[in-house]
């Protein structure tokens, strides 16, 4: 639209011209040459807007021959030299070199009429002026499409981000969900297998694991529907609290409630534990407790918090090997400790040592 807008412009300084000529000197030229002088120049707008049509190479070869007719398909010509310096520029530059001779030959056509240094420099700056035209719409072109290249492989970039962010979640949220609700499950299993193995227990008893039975079964039921939510909609729902190793007391007093067997010591500030390794710390008793329950019923099992600020914490859980009697699992658990350790810089180990399953982990503090 520039270029045609210049055309346009400087068409009219030659056109403008040539009708006022015309105008007076009607009288004494003769038509062919009124003709030509009005006509060349609705030649040279005709040439100009069809310059990007499939036939372009003989139009530019024609505006290049006429020009040495008459001044009046400058214009023509110039449009041609910054067409072709726009889309390539060497046979841009070949053109503009060439419109230089053919704009001296009019010198030879109308007799010198106008001096050759003038018709040299006049083609020169409409050639330059062209290609350069041509050549910076050319360069504006290729840096606007590097620039869209550029936001295009950032926006996938950013998409691919997002999308290992929400992965990362959607991981953590299945590790929480299968550490929250196979430890209620695994409770509320213990319990009524003892309701529906035992006959000889007093009503107190019985009553007492029908209630844990009862309250894990809606504790699971509302920490699943807190992950649930938290998959559809992950900014109505909040994070539901993380646990902490200062909440292991309570853990095992819960376990023990259920009626399995634990022995539990540490020497270490729990509550001074940092939240994040706390956590982990957490979720590494908590699994080997859910482990105990289903591969060793009955089994008393022994935990161990030890360690400090400087030298880490050490947790060690162990339990007896009963031959025969795995459970079902998928070991989903411990690949999900294995990750939880690997987060935070820690490690963890377990396996069968002198009869008994142990398990081990260290975090950093």
């Amino acid at each position: 639209m520039f270029l045609w807008a210049f055309a346009v412009l400087l068409q009219l300084y030659y056109l403008i011209p040539a009708i006022w000529y015309v105008a007076r000197r009607w009288s004494d030229i003769s038509p062919l040459l009124a003709l030509w002088l009005i006509g060349s120049n609705g030649l040279s707008l005709a040439l100009i807007a069809l310059r990007n049509s499939r036939l372009r190479p003989g139009l530019a070869a024609t505006a290049l021959v006429l020009r040495s007719f008459g001044q009046a398909l400058t214009p023509a010509v110039g449009v041609y030299v910054a067409v072709l310096a726009r889309r390539k520029p060497l046979w841009g530059l070949v053109y503009g070199l060439a419109a230089i001779p053919f704009a001296l030959l009019e010198g030879f056509v109308q007799g010198w009429s106008t001096p050759v240094f003038a018709q040299s420099l006049i083609a020169g700056i409409v050639v330059t002026a062209a290609f350069s035209a041509g050549f910076g719409m050319r360069q504006a072109a290729a840096l606007q499409q590097e620039k869209a290249r550029r936001l295009e492989a950032s926006r996938a970039a950013d998409e691919a981000r997002l999308e290992q962010v929400r992965l990362a979640e959607r991981e953590r949220l299945a590790r929480e969900m299968h550490d929250v609700v196979a430890h209620r499950i695994s409770l509320v299993a213990m319990a009524s297998g003892a309701l529906a193995y035992r006959d000889d227990l007093p009503p107190a008893d019985v009553k007492q694991a029908a209630q844990l039975i009862n309250d894990n079964a809606k504790r699971s039921l509302d920490e699943l529907r807190l992950v649930l939510g938290k998959l559809r909609d992950s900014e109505s729902v909040p994070a539901p609290p993380q646990p902490s190793l200062d909440q292991v007391p309570g853990l095992i007093a819960e376990s023990r409630a259920a009626g399995q067997e634990i022995a539990f010591t540490t020497g270490t500030d729990l509550a001074a534990v940092p939240a994040q390794v706390s956590r982990h710390g957490y979720r590494a008793v908590q699994e080997a407790l859910t482990n105990a329950r289903k591969h060793a019923p009955g089994q008393a099992v022994t935990v161990d918090i030890a360690g400090g600020r400087g030298e880490g914490i050490t947790i060690t859980v162990a339990n007896p090997v009963v031959p025969g009697s795995r459970g079902d699992g998928s070991r989903l658990g411990l690949v999900g400790l294995v990750e939880r350790m690997e987060l935070v810089g820690g490690r963890i180990s377990s396996g069968e040592t002198d009869g008994r399953f142990v398990l081990e982990a260290w975090l950093p503090w």
